[in-house]
C-alpha cells in the first residue's frame, strides 16, 4: 500500500489525482441505489428496491450535497418529494423503534440541507409541526450528555450524532453542550486507560468520536495544559492503532437490528466527520498517510457497479452480501473530505517550499466598502471610458471570484467564465503589489509571491517554449507566465 509523506509534494499530488478519479464516479454509483418513485434510495439493490430507507437515504443525500453533487441527478427535481418521504414516513430503521433517536437525526439533518435547495414553505404548518417534533426527541434524548439505545452503554457515535444536528438546528443551548463535553472527557479518560492497561475492551472509535465532541462543542480558551496534551495523545492513540488494510478494530455494537444484527461504527464514517471537523485540520495533516491508507484500501475493497460505478459494503453483516448504499455514499463523502486535506497540504507544501509563511483560506469579506479601502484610487481608460481603477477590479475581477468562493472551498470548478487571473502591469512603485495583497485580503485568501528569480535558480539552462517556460532573451533569463486570462 503507497505511502504518503505529508512533507512531501508528488505523493500528495498523487493522492489527490486518485481521489478525483474516485470523486468522477460518485453521482453514477449512487443513482444505482435511487429509486425515483418514492424520491429517496432503498439500502441494498439485491433486495431493497422497493422501499426507501430513512438512515440510508440520509448518509446518501448528505454525501451528494457536501460534494456539490445533488444537482447533477435525478433526485435534484424531486428534492420536495424527498423532504416529504422524510417528514411524512414514520421514523424507524430497520425494524428499531418508532422516534428513535438514531433515525431522527439522520432524517432532521438530511431534511435541514435539503431545505437549502426548496422552500417547502406551502406545505407548512403539517411538515413544520415534524420538524419541531424531530427537534424535540433529539432535546429529550440527552439528559446526562451521553445518547443511548435499547439500553445499550451511551455511544460517541451516537451523541455526536444528536449533538451535530441539534447545533446545526440552532437548538444546542450551552448548558447542553457543556455536557456534552464533559461526558466525553471522562470517556476518553476511561478510553485511554483501558488503552493503558491493554484491555481488549478499548473502543478506539468511541475516543475518536470523543475527540470530536470535545474538539468540536468545546471552548478552546477553557480547554487546560493538561487536556490539550491528552487530546493529542488521544487522536496520536486512534491513529497508532490502524490496521496493515487500513481498518481500526471493530468497535463495541451499537445498538441491535431486529432480524439483522448489531450495528456498528464504520470507519469512513468515522473519518468523514473527523475531515470536517476545522478545530483538528492542522493537527490531522500529521495524520495523512494514515487517511492515505484508508483510501487505498477503499479502492481494493470496492465493488464494480454498472456504468463504471463502485460500491462499498460495511462488512457488518455478512449475511447481507453486496455493497450498500450507505456505506458507498460514506466512502465517497471521506474522499472528498480528505481530498480537501490534501489541497491544504499542498499548499502549504508550496509556502515552506519558498519559504513564506502561510495563512489557511478563510471567508470572504463580503463588503465591497471594505475592499482596498486605504488604497488611493485612480482613473482607469476602460471601453472608451473613465472609471475607478478599485471598482473596475472589484467588478470586473474580484466579486466574480468572490461569488465562487464557496465552489473553491468545496473543490469545486469555478463557472469557465469566472476571470482566474489578472495581470497587472507598470513601472516599480505604482502600487501592483499592494493591489495584490488587497484582493488577497479582501478574499482571505493566502498570497503567494514568486519571485523571477526563483525560476532561474530552479533551472540549469534555457527551456524554449510557450508561456509557463523559460525562455531566453537578451540579457539572460526570465519566467514568462502567461495567465489564462487578462484585465485589461
Amino acid at each position: 500500500m503507497p505511502e504518503i509523506n505529508s512533507v512531501n509534494f508528488a505523493d500528495l499530488e498523487k493522492l489527490r489525482r486518485f481521489l478525483n478519479e474516485i470523486l468522477a464516479r460518485h453521482v453514477v454509483s449512487l443513482n444505482y441505489y435511487y429509486g425515483k418513485e418514492f424520491a429517496g434510495f432503498y439500502h441494498k439493490h439485491e433486495r431493497d428496491k422497493s422501499k426507501i430507507s430513512m438512515s440510508s437515504t440520509s448518509t446518501c443525500v448528505l454525501s451528494l450535497i457536501r460534494t456539490g453533487n445533488w444537482r447533477s441527478g435525478p433526485w435534484y427535481e424531486k428534492t420536495a418529494d424527498t423532504i416529504k418521504a422524510f417528514l411524512e414516513q414514520p421514523w424507524k430503521s430497520a425494524e428499531l423503534k418508532e422516534d428513535n433517536p438514531f433515525t431522527v437525526a439522520f432524517v432532521l439533518e438530511a431534511v435541514t440541507a435539503l431545505t437549502t435547495f426548496v422552500d417547502f414553505s406551502n406545505e407548512l404548518p403539517t411538515l413544520q409541526q415534524r420538524v419541531d417534533r424531530a427537534d424535540e426527541i433529539l432535546k429529550s434524548a440527552v439528559p446526562e450528555g451521553g445518547v443511548s439505545l435499547q439500553g445499550y452503554p451511551a455511544s460517541a457515535y451516537l451523541t455526536q450524532l444528536v449533538a451535530r444536528v441539534l447545533r446545526q438546528r440552532g437548538c444546542l443551548d450551552a448548558d447542553s453542550s457543556r455536557r456534552f463535553v464533559d461526558w466525553a472527557w471522562r470517556e476518553i479518560d476511561h478510553q485511554v486507560a483501558l488503552q493503558g492497561a491493554r484491555s481488549k475492551t478499548v473502543d478506539f472509535f468511541q475516543l475518536a468520536y470523543c475527540i470530536l465532541l470535545v474538539s468540536d462543542f468545546g471552548d478552546p480558551g477553557e480547554m487546560t495544559p493538561d487536556q490539550s496534551l491528552i487530546l493529542m495523545n488521544s487522536l496520536e492513540t486512534f491513529f497508532a492503532n490502524q490496521l496493515t488494510d487500513g481498518t481500526w478494530p471493530r468497535s463495541r455494537p451499537l445498538f441491535h437490528y431486529p432480524g439483522v444484527g448489531s450495528a456498528y461504527c464504520y470507519e469512513f464514517e468515522l473519518l468523514v466527520q473527523l475531515l470536517r471537523c476545522q478545530t483538528l485540520q492542522n493537527r490531522l495533516l500529521k495524520y495523512l498517510n494514515n487517511f492515505g491508507k484508508a483510501a487505498f484500501n477503499a479502492e481494493e475493497t470496492s465493488y464494480a457497479l454498472p456504468d463504471g460505478g463502485l460500491g462499498w459494503t460495511s462488512g457488518h453483516h455478512p449475511q447481507l452480501r453486496g455493497p450498500e448504499s450507505w456505506s458507498t455514499a460514506s466512502v465517497f463523502h471521506f474522499a472528498h473530505n480528505l481530498e480537501r486535506l490534501v489541497a491544504e497540504g499542498i499548499r502549504k507544501v508550496i509556502f515552506e517550499e519558498l519559504d513564506l509563511a502561510y495563512k489557511s483560506p478563510g471567508k470572504p469579506k463580503g463588503n465591497r466598502e471594505l475592499f482596498a479601502s486605504n488604497f488611493l484610487d485612480c482613473p482607469l481608460q476602460y471601453n472608451g471610458e473613465t472609471r475607478s481603477l478599485k471598482e473596475t477590479l472589484l467588478a470586473k475581477f474580484v466579486e466574480p471570484v468572490e461569488s465562487e468562493s464557496q465552489n473553491v472551498e468545496d473543490g469545486r470548478s469555478m463557472a469557465k467564465t469566472t476571470p482566474m487571473s489578472a495581470i497587472f502591469f507598470g513601472p516599480p512603485g505604482t502600487s501592483k503589489t499592494e493591489l495584490a495583497k488587497s484582493i488577497a485580503d479582501y478574499l482571505d485568501w493566502p498570497l503567494l509571491t514568486v519571485d523571477p528569480s526563483y525560476f532561474v535558480q530552479k533551472w540549469d539552462g534555457p527551456h524554449p517554449g510557450p508561456g509557463g517556460q523559460a525562455v531566453q532573451h537578451a540579457g539572460g533569463l526570465r519566467a514568462d507566465c502567461r495567465p489564462a486570462r487578462r484585465i485589461r
